[in-house]
């Protein structure tokens, strides 16, 4: 897997849940593990959105993020992993159910994807 953005891929470790460290590492939960290596894709391609916490996408814009990250990278076989607080996600998802349609996957808690995974969405963060 290559990770393209500021993502330090030294530090990744299989773990429980989603969690950043004081030394930056980044611990994969197991749901997330297996999106990003299940397929054994040795080359797969993952490009990691954060816009932090000081940045509040409004619906409309975050529709228009998903839907341009989604076609900027039709064809190139990458795929996005997009990390969002809870509350920013749940106000962007009718947006974006409506731009992208409904999750292929889900859980309540955890995530969303979108095109069968070509989009996920983290909010447990």
């Amino acid at each position: 897997v290559t990770l393209v953005g500021g993502l330090d891929t030294g530090g990744l470790r299989g773990g429980n849940g989603w969690s950043s460290s004081s030394s930056r590492s980044l611990e994969l939960g197991e749901d997330l593990s297996e999106w990003m290596y299940g397929g054994g894709e040795e080359d797969r391609k993952v490009l990691f959105v954060c816009f932090g916490t000081g940045t509040t996408l409004t619906p409309a814009e975050g529709r228009a993020v998903g839907v341009e990250l989604v076609e900027a990278l039709k064809g190139s076989g990458a795929s996005v992993l997009w990390a969002l607080r809870k509350t920013q996600a749940a106000n962007l998802k009718p947006m974006l159910d409506e731009a992208l349609g409904s999750p292929t996957r889900e859980s309540d808690s955890k995530f969303w994807e979108y095109l069968g995974g070509v989009l996920r969405i983290e909010f447990d963060v």
